[in-house]
């Protein structure tokens, strides 16, 4: 993306309306909606926050069957409960996953901040919703449940209308989710709040339920090094993913690719579509390194905060490891270096 986007986006109070250029970003792109956050936080004095946690999975499909959605959105809470600041990432729809997070983080943080007189722990975070805005998927301007932040992506390149519906808002939240990760946030202050060491902001991407659109951003976040984390038990998309990764034997997850395809694509599927499905699952699969699975229905009385931690960690490694590859062959740098480990930034004087 290009600077120029940013004069055309209008800006209300907590609501504002993006014109996207280009179908697709590129790593050295800027992106606007962390250029409109960065400069809202430093008008308030304020810091990036401690975790980013993007729920995806909202769909338009039947869901075939109900899952625990009580142990998942518990285990959201919990997650982010020790952490001082924190944004939830989602789609702000008014029905679907959407819904599930927003009451969440809102009613019922809400009613149990009330019970408890802890005002804290319901501003704590702050629940950021990032829409397409197209012809087939109109703005609601009902009455439902507001975010705090709302963003909403309108696309105006030239070949919109032959673009897949999705496909260029999956690259750019997945674009987005990558800048955010590569900032840092205070991880240690001393009594006067100065800093004293810094730590990358840890970034997330939650993925539950899902259809074919789900699995085209998973794809796209895995290729940006943003880990996933994929809640087995939630059905659809998510679960084929899972027993997809599962199997070892090409013939066997040609098997569940056949057995889930007509769900995900529809009964009448073209050949070019089961193709891309195919090609797309082959994609994660190569980056199956930054998924994590947890499961809902664990009998080892396993913790969703614990594996969010773990999926986090587990992408930042993996991340380093590719960074210090690609350093190998970045010489002649300046003097003043900027030394990492483990995500953990501190500055030191490098002699030449």
């Amino acid at each position: 993306m290009s600077g120029e986007n940013l004069q055309s986006i209008r800006t209300i109070p907590t609501k504002t309306e993006l014109h996207i250029q280009e179908s697709k970003s590129r790593s050295e792109d800027l992106n606007e909606i962390l250029c409109i956050l960065q400069r809202y936080l430093a008008k308030k004095h304020n810091i990036l926050p401690g975790l980013v946690l993007a729920v995806i999975g909202d769909s338009e499909s039947y869901v075939p069957k109900p899952w625990n959605t009580t142990a998942f959105t518990s285990g959201l809470l919990q997650a982010v409960q020790g952490v001082k600041k924190s944004w939830i990432i989602y789609r702000g729809n008014n029905d679907g996953i959407s819904t599930l997070i927003y009451n969440a983080f809102r009613i019922t943080t809400d009613i149990q901040s009330a019970k408890e007189n802890q005002i804290e722990m319901t501003h704590g975070n702050t629940l950021i919703a990032i829409k397409p805005l197209t012809d087939t998927y109109e703005e609601d301007d009902n009455n439902g449940a507001k975010p705090d932040l709302l963003f909403t992506l309108k696309p105006v390149f030239e070949d919109s209308q032959t673009q897949t519906k999705y496909r260029w808002f999956n690259h750019y939240l997945s674009h987005f989710l990558e800048k955010l990760s590569a900032e840092y946030t205070p991880l240690l202050s001393d009594e006067r709040e100065l800093v004293l060491i810094n730590m990358r902001v840890p970034v997330l991407m939650i993925a539950v339920e899902g259809d074919i659109s789900s699995i085209h951003q998973i794809k796209s976040a895995v290729k940006r090094n943003i880990p996933v984390l994929l809640v087995k038990g939630s059905g659809k998309a998510v679960d084929f993913i899972i027993e997809y990764l599962e199997e070892s034997r090409p013939i066997k997850k040609e098997k569940v690719l056949k057995e889930y395809a007509h769900l995900l694509l529809g009964i009448y599927m073209r050949s070019e579509d089961y193709k891309s499905l195919k090609k797309r699952m082959h994609s994660i699969q190569k980056h199956s390194h930054l998924i994590t699975v947890f499961d809902l229905d664990n009998t080892h009385n396993d913790r969703m905060e614990d594996f969010v931690v773990k999926a986090i960690i587990k992408g930042w490694s993996l991340k380093e490891v590719h960074d210090s590859t690609d350093d190998q062959n970045d010489k002649g740098k300046s003097t003043a270096r900027t030394v990492t480990m483990n995500n953990v930034e501190t500055e030191r004087r490098i002699s030449s």
